[in-house]
């Protein structure tokens, strides 16, 4: 139902949804500033609320979301292994790489989505290589880094409770807002919610936000300096 129903069904239906789900609060309330500051550039007409993209209505949309990752990629800053290819050095990373692309081109495309599955002819040919877990699962990709999501979870209060306790009047205090990233991490809150993985990691991207700011501003303390 979520992979084939809810792409079909209408856009503005389910913002509405979305909306209902966050008890008619705005998306740009959920971000982790200031309601305060955010209500004031967007005032001054510097941020478009209209423009915020609901994950939860874009999820799933394949053309929209096509389009919006091409963007993304397009606009985006050199990636440390693009700079390495422009420096002569090899990839970590076969993305680049002709063949692969070329291989890739030669798949029918009857083999790409099969019995439900994406990625079908990968998982039945490396079967006996990669773990069941990875051949069983649902649509999307694999993080490169399983486990980052426990370390956030684990690391991310602790620093948080650092930076609230010593630089309370801290120049990140008037943009980035400690309560809300206090009640992402909360450990209720983590398994109630079903986006809990990426409400923890917008958390942990504020408090880095957060220290940046602070030394931009050389508001942090001695062992925070770069």
């Amino acid at each position: 139902a979520y992979d084939v129903v809810r792409p079909l069904l209408p856009a503005a239906l389910l913002r509405l949804g979305s909306l209902m789900t966050r008890s008619l609060v705005p998306i740009w309330r959920t971000r982790m500033t200031r309601d305060a500051f955010a209500a004031r550039i967007i005032a001054q007409g510097r941020i478009d609320p209209r423009r915020l993209r609901d994950p939860r209505v874009l999820h799933g949309r394949w053309a929209e979301r096509s389009l919006h990752m091409i963007e993304r990629a397009r606009s985006s800053f050199p990636h440390f292994n693009t700079m390495a290819g422009q420096a002569g050095l090899d990839f970590s990373r076969p993305f680049h790489d002709r063949r692969v692309v070329e291989l890739g081109l030669a798949i029918p495309e009857r083999l790409q989505l099969k019995d439900g599955l994406e990625r079908w002819l990968a998982r039945n040919a490396l079967a006996d290589v990669l773990p069941r877990s990875l051949i069983e699962s649902r649509p999307g990709n694999a993080a490169e880094r399983p486990g980052v999501h426990a370390m956030l979870l684990e690391s991310t209060p602790a620093e948080l409770q650092d930076l609230v306790t010593r630089q309370s009047a801290s120049p990140a205090a008037r943009y980035v807002d400690f309560g809300k990233l206090r009640k992402a991490l909360l450990p209720g809150e983590v398994k109630r919610r079903t986006g809990h993985q990426i409400a923890v990691s917008h958390a942990a991207t504020a408090l880095i936000i957060a220290r940046f700011i602070n030394w931009f501003e050389r508001a942090n303390a001695r062992d925070q300096e770069p």
